[in-house]
């Protein structure tokens, strides 16, 4: 884990950290009250309302807060209500913990043995008298454990804020992650969870050669005490290969590595720096003298000559150029040299066929 890029990044954090919790214990706050209100229409069964209880509740618990976020932000503006992105977060987290604030209560009230309510009623208490006094304080001693789950349930929803463009905490690593250029393998090399790196190397298919903003791969953020299998696996062996071989380079003995040349780029050098033989005399001449100088240099010529024709045509127009630039006439001076140059020349027009444009 780099340590120095989260101390950089602490006010960020801090500050993702506070709208989340603002926003977070604001919903909670209303969901508690909601839910107080939802448990008591549906505890003294009124008659219409109990029925519009039941359904928010059914439909609440059982979608999710991003499709209501959504509708609050998307859905709504179409019919000519808009909300802002704050208000948007409080109403949609209230929204889906009220319903579950209000089972929470409900479950309280009925855990409460009816021989208290029956007592109250004894006394002369009406029945708002008799929840308010006596069974609601029973009920919530019982519903506290579910009361802290649920709270805790709706701060952890409090990352789907994040498509609101509200600057939570969620938001804020997410745009402090891609500012970094971290990919999940480079972030999954950082915390050495391992099982992820093999997940996303092998199910996946990830590029272990990406690099992040700063220049670093996936291999270089794992720790010193990785296994030699996982390091191979994520190209840490091979990047320590490498730096050893361009040490080993820069002291002198090191060589090249011909892998890393393409063999196009080998090619066009060969075909741009073709020793081609000047011609001083006719080309029969030349070609002989050629072979007796060099017994074994016709037979590689023609194998050259032989493969040119399955080369790309891109490169045969730059071996015809060479060879036009070392055929032309060097003009020196001597009148010896210029009448043989004169001669080969007339020789090769000679030999090239006639066409129907030149006659």
């Amino acid at each position: 884990m780099d340590w120095s890029f989260i101390a950089q990044h602490i006010p960020d954090y801090v500050g993702g950290a506070g709208v989340t919790l603002r926003f977070g214990l604001c919903g909670v706050l209303c969901s508690l009250v909601f839910g107080l209100i939802f448990c008591l229409i549906r505890w003294f069964r009124l008659p219409v309302l109990r029925q519009i209880t039941a359904a928010y509740i059914e439909l609440a618990r059982n979608t999710p807060l991003l499709v209501q976020l959504f509708f609050l932000c998307a859905g709504l503006p179409r019919v000519g209500i808009k909300f802002s992105a704050e208000a948007c977060a409080v109403i949609g987290l209230t929204f889906l913990g009220a319903a579950y604030m209000a089972e929470s209560f409900r479950s309280g009230l009925e855990s409460v043995d009816r021989s208290q309510a029956e007592a109250g009623a004894c006394i002369g208490l009406t029945p708002l008298q008799n929840i308010r006094w006596v069974l609601l304080p029973q009920a919530v001693g019982t519903a506290v454990p579910a009361l802290f789950a649920h709270t805790i349930f709706l701060i952890k929803e409090t990352s789907m804020f994040s498509v609101l463009a509200m600057m939570d905490l969620m938001n804020v690593a997410d745009t402090l992650r891609t500012s970094g250029g971290h990919t999940a393998l480079h972030i999954a090399a950082m915390h050495g969870h391992a099982e992820v790196v093999k997940l996303l190397v092998g199910a996946y298919d990830a590029d272990v050669d990406i690099r992040d903003y700063s220049g670093r791969k996936a291999a270089q953020y794992l720790h010193q005490g990785t296994s030699g299998d996982m390091r191979s696996l994520v190209g840490a062996l091979e990047e320590e290969e490498e730096e050893e071989e361009e040490g080993a380079a820069g002291n002198g003995s090191g060589r090249w590595r011909l892998s890393k040349v393409l063999p196009s780029n080998l090619r066009s050098y060969r075909l741009s720096h073709h020793p081609h033989p000047r011609h001083h005399g006719t080309g029969e001449d030349a070609e002989g003298t050629e072979g007796a100088a060099v017994p074994g240099k016709g037979k590689e010529m023609t194998r050259k000559a032989s493969g040119s024709g399955r080369m790309k045509p891109r490169l045969n127009k730059i071996r015809f150029r060479t060879q036009i630039i070392h055929n032309t006439p060097s003009f020196r001076g001597d009148t010896e040299e210029e009448e043989h140059e004169e001669k080969s020349l007339k020789a090769s027009f000679k030999l090239r066929p006639k066409s129907n444009v030149f006659g």
